[in-house]
């Protein structure tokens, strides 16, 4: 039998069914981190409107590609978040231009009581 060996950059485990066949494919240059980059971007563009997490496939892409920072994640999801805004010009005009009404202060209060909820404990772990 033979026993599981895991690979700590990876992520993955070796055994009768390896997800990434690094030692078999070792002669071959790394990947330039450009192609690495553009590969996970897309990946994020075409999963951030999908109904699942857009950073687990980032997370599980990472497996096949070379591993990035945890501040590259942060910031592509940025993008994202940048990305999907012009699908809401109604709702950013009325946070510009209608702040003092009650009922945009009140839903501004929710999306800022909604960030600390999830923020806060997130910050302490």
């Amino acid at each position: 039998m033979v026993a599981a060996r895991s690979d700590h950059h990876f992520g993955t485990t070796a055994g009768p069914f390896p997800l990434v066949f690094r030692d078999i494919f070792s002669f071959l240059p790394r990947m330039p981190l450009w192609i690495t980059v553009v590969l996970l971007g897309i990946i994020e563009g075409i999963t951030e409107f999908l109904p699942v997490s857009s950073t687990g496939h980032l997370l599980v892409a990472e497996h096949w590609l070379p591993r990035q920072t945890d501040l590259f994640n942060v910031v592509i999801q940025c993008g994202a978040v940048l990305a999907v805004l012009p699908l809401f010009p109604g709702r950013l005009r009325q946070f510009f231009f209608r702040w003092r009404e009650p009922a945009t202060r009140d839903y501004l209060l929710k999306i800022v009581l909604a960030c600390a909820i999830t923020g806060v404990p997130g910050y302490v772990l």
